[in-house]
This record gives C-alpha cells, structure tokens and sequence, in this order.
C-alpha cells in the first residue's frame, strides 16, 4: 500500500551521472492529511548542488568543484526565519486540517557517508558502489518534472520496522482518523533511519534503524540490517535505484532536535502558534473523532439487532430507536420531506 508524499524536498529527486552527481539536504517540515498522506508544508533548510567529477580517471569518483541548484539555509542560523517557518508551518497545517507529524532530514551524498547511523562500513561501500553503477548507466528515474509545485506528489512506501508508523488503514476511522494516531503516536518519541531508493514513479523508504519508544523509556537504536540486504537485492537487480538516506523524528518532541530549540522556545509567537494547534487538535479534531466513534457505536448496534427474534413490541421499540440513530447521523431517512 503506498501513501503520497507532496511538495518532496529536491533532494528526493536527486540524479547523477558519469560527468556529476546531485549533492544535497533538506530539513523538512512534515505533516500528515485525513487520507494519511505526506506533506512538507516549510523547509527550515533545503540545498542542492551539482557535484563535478575530475576527469582523470584516477580520480573519476571524486568531486572536482560544485554548482549552486538551490540554496536556502537562513532556518538553520537564523532564529527569527526558523520561528517564522514554524508559525507559517503550524499556520497552514490548521488551515489544511493536517497533523504535525514530524521532522524529516534528508541527506544526497552518493552514499559517501551515513546519516545519523552507526552502519557497518561494508553497507556504506556497497550503497556507494551501486550509486555510481547506476549513475554511469544513466539508470535513475524521473519521479517528476522539473518545474513540479507543492501540489505534486511522489508515491512513496515504508519498508521494515518503521512501516507501522505511516502507514494506516482507512477502514475504521475512529482508529485511524488523525486524532486517533495522535493519541496513538503522542506517548512515543524517537526517529527511524534509512535509506530512500526509487523506482518508476514511486520512492521507497528502508528503515534500517529506529529508536521509537515512550517518553520516559532511555533511547536505544534498533538496527535491522535485514531491510538493508532486501533493499540491495534488489537494487543489483535494476528494480529499485539508491538515492538518499533519511532519518525521521516524529511528533512534537522533535521540535527539541532542532539546534536552536533551546533559543526558540520562550518566543511568545511561537508558543501562541503552538497553543492554536493544540486547540485545534482538542477541538476540530477532537469533535471528528467523537463523530467517527459514534458512528461506529451506531453502526454496531444496528448490526446487532435481530428482528426476527424480536416481538412486535420490540420492533416498534428498536425502529424507534433505530429512527433516532439515523437521525444522529443527519442521514435524513426519517425526514417527512425526504422523497424516495
């Protein structure tokens, strides 16, 4: 089951071949939507360079000079752009009727070192070995044009042990409407690792390490190597193409990962942003949620109604009832106004 990931960071997207490679980062804003789609609603910082490779052969997987594509780093030393960009973030994901979902950090660098990972170095050699294969046969995809808006998408999927953690069925909203997976989510903290690989139209995230956990409980990464075997296999056989690594805090607690959380935190419009969120969510969210779980009561009770055991007392008794349920439910089947 994929999910769509809108407005990807460039890094995402990162291509390469025998003359260069894209070199790049992004610090991404994250939210998730009522279908349990992705958005990155602000980047706090986001770049893209074009790597040169030397000529000589002897050196030809090596970085000669780099080109500008993209440059916006003003969130990372900045306070008063990174606060704006949260309050603008913040701002847009209540105007959306998103969630806050998480801080994302996405690193383009040929698989020449590992993100936030304590990965045997074998792996790194072999990520890097096959980056450079399919750069020389001009293999990666284009996943989307150039000149794409916040509004195009990228379809994506989660693979390993992280995969609980965005992915959700739409079946029964009172489990998974956007206020159930913050009750669900809110008591845990920590972030997944991996890598991003490509394949025709999609991107697919290989969690290798994550460190989830609840709030209290001392952080341990949780590596899993296995994804990482799965993941190779098939990018030696032409299926899936590596791109980038990636790591994930999710929640509000990974606001505390920024640098200058510390700087930020007493700021009165950002603590004013942050309470209309928590508003919204204890309101707006909350008032869905209570919808949704009445539905679902409704809907068990009339399945649990068996008319042919019942007397003709208390059939009228339970139409009554049932007429009262539907009502609830502004379905309008008992309005006298209604024509069928």
């Amino acid at each position: 089951m994929s999910i769509r990931f809108y407005n990807p960071p460039p890094v995402l997207l990162a291509k390469g071949n025998k003359e260069g490679v894209d070199i790049g980062g992004a610090l991404s804003i994250i939210a998730m939507d009522k279908h349990h789609y992705l958005h990155i609603v602000e980047h706090i910082f986001s770049e893209l360079s074009w790597g040169k490779f030397w000529e000589d052969p002897a050196y030809s997987d090596q970085i000669q000079d780099f080109t500008v594509k993209h440059e916006d780093n003003a969130g990372l030393f900045d306070p008063k752009t990174l606060i704006a960009r949260l309050v603008n973030a913040f701002a847009k994901i209540r105007a959306n009727g998103w969630i806050f979902y998480g801080i994302g950090d996405f690193e383009s660098n040929s698989f020449m070192d590992a993100l936030c990972m304590d990965l045997d170095y074998g792996y790194v050699q072999q990520l890097m070995e096959e980056h450079k294969r399919v750069r020389d046969q001009l293999k990666f995809p284009m996943l989307l044009d150039q000149d794409f808006t916040e509004h195009s998408y990228i379809n994506s999927k989660f693979n390993g042990n992280g995969y609980q953690y965005f992915h959700y069925s739409n079946t029964n909203p009172a489990d998974t409407d956007l206020y159930a997976i913050i009750e669900r989510m809110n008591p845990l903290i920590g972030y997944v690792t991996g890598i991003v690989c490509t394949a025709q139209d999609a991107a697919n995230f290989y969690v290798i390490s994550e460190t989830m956990r609840p709030l209290r409980q001392k952080a341990e990464i949780r590596m899993n190597t296995n994804t990482l075997d799965e993941a190779l296999d098939l990018i030696r056989k032409d299926v899936i193409y590596p791109i980038s690594w990636f790591r994930i805090d999710l929640n509000l607690g990974s606001l505390k990962t920024l640098e200058q959380w510390n700087e930020i935190k007493d700021n009165e419009d950002l603590k004013f942003a942050l309470r209309a969120y928590f508003d919204y969510v204890k309101t707006d969210l909350k008032e869905e949620h209570d919808l949704h779980k009445q539905r679902k009561k409704n809907q068990e009770e009339i399945e649990e109604i068996k008319v042919s055991e019942l007397s003709a007392e208390q059939i009228v008794d339970d139409i009554s009832k049932l007429e009262e349920l539907f009502k609830m439910d502004d379905l309008g089947l008992f309005d006298k106004k209604t024509e069928f």
